[in-house]
């Protein structure tokens, strides 16, 4: 169990440097839009490094978040997450695209996936008994006895 919880805090952490890469990508190339320029030389550069370090750190975190939850549940938790997810993205693309006129946007899929592996995520902290399990590494200066209180 201890092996699912560390697979799945990795993944976090490669989620979050997902983050910062593609933060750093739209600042790059989004930002001097606003002034009129361009991203132009090593700077672009930096830019298109980051954003394909994002979509790598993005897809092992997620695989490696999703495989330690995946063997923490029971059943069909996956399939019903998966499911969800779907119907979600449907009800969610529905609303925007009629409601409000919006054209589909990758931000929706990513959106409602990340939601869908946190939900995922939370039902297996739960179903082990370890909720918050994740967010709280055992600390070397602790002693056994007070860990496990």
């Amino acid at each position: 169990m201890d092996a699912s919880i560390s697979q799945m805090r990795q993944g976090h952490w490669l989620l979050a440097a997902c983050c910062a890469l593609y933060l750093a990508w739209w600042a790059i190339f989004f930002w001097p839009k606003v002034s009129g320029g361009e991203a132009q030389g090593a700077i672009r550069g930096v830019g298109v490094a980051a954003i394909l370090g994002a979509a790598a750190c993005g897809l092992l975190g997620a695989t490696r978040t999703c495989a330690g939850a995946a063997q923490l549940v029971r059943g069909g938790a996956v399939p019903a997450v998966a499911v969800g997810s779907v119907v979600l993205y449907l009800v969610l693309l529905a609303v925007t695209t009629r409601a409000f006129g919006r054209q589909p946007t990758t931000e929706l899929v990513l959106f409602v996936a990340w939601l869908g592996m946190e939900l995922l995520c939370a039902w297996a902290l739960g179903s082990a008994g370890r909720g918050g399990a994740a967010a709280r590494p055992r600390s070397p200066w602790r002693s056994q006895s007070r860990a496990s209180s």
